[in-house]
This record gives structure tokens, C-alpha cells and sequence, in this order.
């Protein structure tokens, strides 16, 4: 009798159970719903079980990234490269490894995928940023400086971000109570809180803003009008007890204005005119006359997913129609959080331009001028220890009172985000030159030199020596003057400049 021997050979795979489908099929629901602290979570548990795919590597390396688990992320999105190879995936998943990259301070291996990135997509202006600098990290460490940053004692293990001042009082944003949980990141809503100075400097004795501000959902970033009776704020859309969302079933942020009243409290909050179901604007600051807001949006128009705009304050308190910026600042992805400090220098934060990782800030020197004379927009990192290799944002400054602020959710913190204080340094300087005959070069003797501030104001006047020299001292940096010379029988002549940058503000 022939014996026929049947071989099976079994090849095995690891399979959904039960019970991991049903997670599964909630992890995806929680991730169409941008409950991505939900999904990651449910998600690591059937990756570490055993089982994983292309779709559940996407989802889980988004949701983390999303997240600002960048480790986590950078390991994900590094299985999912090696499940798919480079060439299956949207390229936006090599900027998002390069991101996740770089939080870990993997900076060439961050910079091998930027590269990918850009060489898919030559026109992005992330891309362009990147091939155009690619020694960025020496560029920002020499622009870094000695300066010391203090995490505030008011910080939490909840997160606590973007600062303001007003009067004696520090106001900010903070998840730290309250019982109704936002699901993206499973902390409560934020409100509004202030806290007051102290006569050592530190801010203490910290409560709730205002009752009328502070809703059940999101409230953050405030800014105020110099008069001190205007504000504006960031909440959700939620007016009148109103709770909107838009056809995707997203809630979006929405800026609005209240007023002091008679009593001296806020009140008659109310929509501005550009806010919309269907985008979102967010994070105001004011310039120092009162005439700009500057804010962050997606409306559309928009490059990336939310740009700096700036809208006039007119003489009766309305507001224009707001404007982008520009592809000067603006990129495919994040700028946001801007301020505009007391002599026009704008700051804000971005995560599409070359930094350390995550959202760095970054400052356009005398952007108010140069806008307004159409000059080139010139971008700088502000450099270490301001920025580090997470997120770093809600950058503030008083060069009044010498004090800045901002927020990070760099390790050594005290929770999510916290809030860092500094110290802004002094800077002054010695402008020298000579007064020349414009035709002959000859150095004129004893000429009559002015020196006017930006206003036209007469700040000194000083005689030239016999050699034709002049200095003035003490000088702001990073201040715009206007110098004139005189002389008998010589037509006079003038010339604005502004001073070097030095170690003002936070250290540059």
C-alpha cells in the first residue's frame, strides 16, 4: 500500500481578536474625532499585543505626533518606514519623522529625511528653508546666548502656556481645574488665570480671571489695547452659550473682545467681525500705539495650516479686514502665538521653518517699519536657551520692566507646558563716524552732528573734532536713528540707521 504523506506547511501571522478589533474600531473613532491621547493609547496596547498594520502604524505615529509624543513618534513613524519603504507614503510623513526626529535631538538623522522631503516637493517653502540653510544649527547656536531662564512657581503638572501682562499681573492659560476633560489630550479645559506681583519680582496669589470670560471650554491668550480697556482673547466657539461646530464637526477657536466697565470688571464680550464656524483665529497681540492686532489663522487664503495675519485698530475701535502676512513668514504648517514688543520687533512661533525641533520661536527685527516701507522681512531663530528641541512658544518681553516670558514643554519641566521667565539684559552702545566732504572725501573739522530718534525727536547734538569725528553713547540696540550734519558753506546731510542687535531683549 502507497502511504501518501500530506505536508502542510503553516504560515502564520498575527491576527485581530475579538477583542482587538472592538479596540481597534474604537481607536479609529477616537482618531476621527481628534481624541488622539484616546487613540495612541488604545492603539500601543494591539501594536504591543502583536499585531500591527499600515493603517494602525499611520494612526498611531499621528496621534502621538499630534500628541507632541515625539519619541514615541519618531519610533512609530520608524516602524512604519521599514512596514512600507520610503516611496509608499504621502511625503508629508517625512517632515512629520524629521520633526519627531529632531525633538529627540537626532539632528542628521532629521536632516536625511528633510532632505527626502524636499527633493518630493521643491516648491514647499519648508523645503526651501531647509536646502537653503543647511548649516541652520551652527547659524542658531551663534545667535544663542548666557541667559538664564526660570521655571515659574505657578506652573503645574497640567499645562500652563501664554503669557500677558497687564498692570501688576501676569495672565495666562491653564488646564489646572476643572471637571470637564478635552478629549485631544485628556486634560480639562482651559480658562484664563491671573496671578500678581510681588514686590521680589515673582508672581503669586494665583485665582481666576473674570467669571464673564472663563467659560466651560477653552479660554487663552490674551492681549490688551495700551489704554488698558479693551482686551482681546482666544476661546472656542462656543457664544451665548452657544457650542458651534463646523461641517467636519470640528469646534474652532474665535477671538473675542470685552470691555471695562464702570466697575472696572470685563464685560460685553463679544464676536469679532472676521471669526467664522468654518476656521479658526486665534492667539491677538497688540502693538504699543494701539493700532495693529496681529493673530493666527486657517481662514481662507491661508499657506499652511494656520498663518500670521495683521488687521488695523481704528480711531473707533472696530477692526479692518485682516491681512496675511505673507510667505515672507508664513509656511505650509504653523506659525503662531505672534507678539510685537514695544519698538515693532515681531516674534511668534513655527514649526515649518529650520529650528531645533518642534515649534522654536522666531523674530523679524523692526517689522513694523519695514512692512511699512516694503523692505525685506529678515527671520531669525532667537537661538538657545529660549528654544530647545521641543516646543517652544508665547514668547513676551516688557522691555519696560526688563521682563520676558515664555512657554515650553522642554524636559526638567514641572508638567505639560510651562511657563519660563527671564531676565532681559541691558544693551546699550557708541555709534562713532566722521563727517566727510561728500565730493572731495576731505574730513571736515568741527561740524555741527544731531542725532533724532525715530519720532524726530532731538536726542543730542555734539561738535565734530579736528579730525572730523563724532560719537554718541548709550545708545538703544536695535534702535532706529536719524544723524544729520552741518557745516558753514556746506549743504548739510542726513542718514538713518539702525543700531546692531547686542544683548537686548532676550539676549540678542
Amino acid at each position: 500500500m502507497k502511504i501518501h504523506i500530506l505536508t502542510i506547511f503553516l504560515s502564520l501571522s498575527a491576527v485581530l481578536s475579538y477583542s482587538q478589533k472592538a479596540d481597534y474600531q474604537k481607536a479609529n473613532k477616537a482618531y476621527d474625532n481628534f481624541s488622539y491621547a484616546k487613540t495612541s493609547d488604545i492603539l500601543l496596547e494591539v501594536a504591543n499585543n502583536g499585531y500591527t498594520s499600515v493603517s494602525l502604524l499611520q494612526k498611531l505615529s499621528n496621534s502621538l505626533y499630534f500628541n507632541n509624543e515625539m519619541k514615541e513618534a519618531a519610533k512609530w513613524y520608524g516602524k512604519l518606514f521599514e512596514e512600507v519603504g520610503e516611496t509608499a507614503l504621502d511625503s508629508e510623513y517625512y517632515f512629520r519623522y524629521a520633526q519627531a526626529l529632531k525633538a529627540t535631538e537626532s539632528y542628521e538623522e532629521s536632516d536625511a529625511w528633510m532632505q527626502k522631503f524636499y527633493e518630493a516637493n521643491k516648491d514647499d517653502l519648508r523645503g526651501k528653508a531647509f536646502a537653503s540653510k543647511k548649516d541652520y544649527l551652527e547659524s542658531i547656536l551663534s545667535l544663542s546666548r548666557d541667559l538664564q531662564v526660570v521655571n515659574l512657581d505657578l506652573n503645574t503638572e497640567k499645562s500652563d502656556f501664554g503669557t500677558n501682562q497687564y498692570k501688576d499681573e501676569l495672565i495666562f492659560a491653564s488646564s489646572r481645574l476643572g471637571d470637564k476633560i478635552y478629549q485631544w489630550n485628556k486634560q480639562p479645559y482651559l480658562d484664563l488665570y491671573k496671578a500678581t506681583k510681588q514686590a521680589d519680582g515673582s508672581y503669586k496669589n494665583v485665582v481666576a480671571f473674570n467669571e464673564d470670560i472663563n467659560t466651560k471650554y477653552h479660554e487663552s491668550t490674551a492681549a490688551f489695547t495700551p489704554d488698558d480697556e479693551v482686551m482681546y482673547f482666544t476661546r472656542n466657539n462656543y457664544y451665548k452659550k452657544r457650542y458651534k461646530k463646523d461641517d467636519e464637526g470640528v469646534n474652532r477657536l474665535k477671538i473675542f473682545k470685552a470691555t471695562k466697565n464702570i466697575n472696572g470688571d470685563w464685560s460685553n464680550v463679544e464676536s469679532v467681525h472676521f471669526n467664522s464656524s468654518d476656521y479658526s483665529v486665534a492667539h491677538p497681540a497688540i502693538n504699543v500705539r494701539g493700532t495693529k492686532m496681529y493673530f493666527a489663522s486657517d481662514m481662507p487664503g491661508t499657506i499652511g495650516q494656520s498663518d500670521l495675519y495683521e488687521v488695523d485698530i481704528l480711531e473707533d475701535g472696530t477692526l479692518g479686514d485682516p491681512e496675511n502676512l505673507g510667505a515672507s513668514i508664513n509656511t505650509e504648517v504653523q506659525e503662531t502665538f505672534p507678539f510685537i514688543n514695544e519698538i515693532g520687533d515681531l516674534y511668534f512661533s513655527s514649526n515649518g521653518l529650520s529650528g531645533l525641533g518642534g515649534l522654536d520661536v522666531y523674530v523679524v527685527r523692526d517689522f513694523e517699519n519695514k512692512r511699512e516701507s516694503n523692505q525685506p522681512l529678515i527671520v531669525e531663530n532667537v537661538g538657545k536657551p529660549i528654544n530647545s528641541s521641543k516646543d517652544d512658544f508665547g514668547y513676551y518681553e516688557n522691555l519696560g520692566t526688563k521682563e520676558g516670558f515664555f512657554t515650553s514643554n522642554r524636559e526638567g519641566g514641572k508638567g505639560d507646558d510651562d511657563i519660563y521667565s527671564f531676565k532681559a539684559i541691558e544693551c546699550e552702545q557708541i555709534v562713532t563716524g566722521t563727517v566727510l566732504d561728500k565730493n572731495t572725501q576731505e574730513l571736515l573739522a568741527e561740524a555741527t552732528v544731531t542725532l533724532y530718534s525715530k519720532a524726530g525727536d532731538k536726542i543730542e547734538t555734539v561738535i565734530a573734532d579736528q579730525a572730523g569725528a563724532y560719537s554718541f553713547s548709550k545708545l538703544t540696540c536695535n534702535e532706529p536713528f536719524l544723524i544729520r550734519a552741518e557745516k558753514t558753506d556746506y549743504i548739510g546731510d542726513e542718514k538713518n540707521f539702525v543700531t546692531l542687535m547686542g544683548d537686548r531683549g532676550y539676549g540678542n
